[in-house]
């Protein structure tokens, strides 16, 4: 696998089946922002769209014909992008996306490595499978989560080996 020529952090204003929680979204943009500028490569975007066969539409005219758009999510986020109740016509949106983009898909705890692999043999996810490949994280990895690093903050515990350095003391100070 090629190392992309650009990483985008797209931060969603909206979920399709969950509340934005924590952080305001102006502060998760600071952060992002932080993260990202001593790295050439990385990127900032924010956008409206929950969905991403509606994400796809809103990024592509920003980059060139041809630009190849990979989503890297997890577990959890793979199994809602096939669930029907987001979609009038749940195939035909998904053929637009797999057409404009692919993913990548990583384990997430409490989920065993192999649950995205047998997830990926269902008979209405096998077709897309060529757009999906797999990455398996260490467990130590996988168990770490959005919900765990709000929780120790709320606690005023460190989140030390959860979040970049560089945003540690922004967190602290929010």
């Amino acid at each position: 696998m090629a190392f992309p020529d650009e990483v985008l952090f797209l931060l969603a204003r909206a979920n399709v089946d969950k509340e934005v929680s924590g952080l305001p979204l102006e502060r998760r943009l600071t952060l992002l922002a932080r993260f990202v500028e001593t790295r050439p490569t990385f990127s900032v975007a924010a956008c409206s769209h929950g969905r991403f066969v509606d994400k796809v539409e809103a990024i592509r005219p920003h980059y060139p014909t041809g630009t190849l758009l990979t989503f890297v999510v997890g577990f959890d986020t793979l199994v809602r992008l096939f669930d029907p109740k987001y979609y009038a016509d749940r195939d035909a949106a998904l053929s637009a996306l797999f057409k404009a983009s692919e993913f990548i898909a990583a384990n997430r705890a409490p989920d065993p490595p192999e649950a995205v692999t047998t997830f990926l043999a269902r008979p209405d996810v096998a077709s897309s499978a060529h757009r999906l490949r797999v990455i398996q994280l260490p467990p130590e990895i996988a168990a770490v989560s959005a919900t765990q690093v709000r929780a120790r903050l709320s606690r005023g515990e460190p989140v030390t080996g959860l979040v970049p350095p560089e945003i540690q003391s922004l967190l602290r100070s929010f």
